[in-house]
């Protein structure tokens, strides 16, 4: 709660990014009709965490956003074994700054990823491009999440019926817009090492979150620098990986 608080403060009276997504997206955002607002094609989960803080003042509500994504990056590197000099580099990542320049949604996957597996779930898949295959490694554990995600996606069909031809729809506005800039996916050509990963998740229990979520980015059409700021983070459990992540994000962001 403090290190949320510390940084609430600090996004509140400094304001040191334009979050722009924030600003004309996310933060226009509503409950009953989400996919009115041009630009958000989050799949469904996403709306009812949203929807909790973006009704509050702008500078409020962006300074939570900021805040959850900045504290939920330190306990989440804290959980996979960050040294202090490591969640130090995490926060000086770009993926880490480019989530926090945009005003992104990167705190909902965070989230998820530090809740308990039945109640992660749902946040998760509301990015799924941020390393949405380790769903598949929480399910491969405990089959009776099927049943919990079963719930939960029946409870959203209940209460926006059209949500996933609205959203396809909204994907389809955005390409014909020339909105999709910054695009990182080298789909299809890594389809391969995707599968690749995805037997070997499965061949060893104790690295498959980690190939889970790398194999994500091979699978995903689309995705920005900051969706990869959880694979930077579960990374620390392999030092070696983490580093050479850490300085290929910035020769990304020089090249781009």
């Amino acid at each position: 709660m403090l290190i949320f608080l510390f940084f609430f403060f600090i996004f509140l009276f400094t304001s040191p990014v334009d979050a722009t997504d924030w600003v004309l997206i996310f933060s226009k955002v509503s409950f009953q009709n989400p996919y009115e607002t041009f630009g958000f094609v989050n799949p469904i989960f996403a709306v009812p965490p949203l929807t909790l803080i973006n009704w509050l003042p702008l500078n409020i509500s962006l300074a939570f956003n900021l805040s959850l994504t900045a504290s939920l990056t330190i306990f989440l590197s804290r959980k996979y074994g960050a040294s202090p000099l490591n969640i130090i580099l995490v926060l000086l990542s770009p993926p880490f700054l480019s989530s926090l320049a945009n005003g992104t949604l990167e705190w909902i996957p965070l989230l998820g990823f530090l809740l308990p597996a039945q109640y992660g779930l749902a946040f998760i898949l509301a990015k799924p491009q941020s390393g949405g295959l380790i769903v598949l490694s929480w399910l491969r554990r405990n089959l009776y999440l099927s049943y919990t995600f079963a719930g939960i996606f029946l409870w959203t069909l209940l209460v926006w019926p059209r949500w996933m031809r609205e959203m396809q729809d909204g994907i389809i506005n955005l390409g014909a817009n020339a909105m999709f800039t910054g695009d990182l996916s080298p789909f299809p050509f890594l389809i391969p090492i995707g599968i690749i990963l995805f037997v070997l998740a499965y061949k060893s229990p104790h690295n498959d979150e980690i190939l889970m979520t790398f194999a994500t980015y091979c699978f995903v059409p689309y995705f920005l620098l900051h969706s990869t700021l959880i694979l930077l983070i579960i990374s620390n459990r392999h030092k070696p990986l983490f580093y050479s992540f850490w300085i290929l994000s910035w020769i990304i962001l020089i090249i781009n």
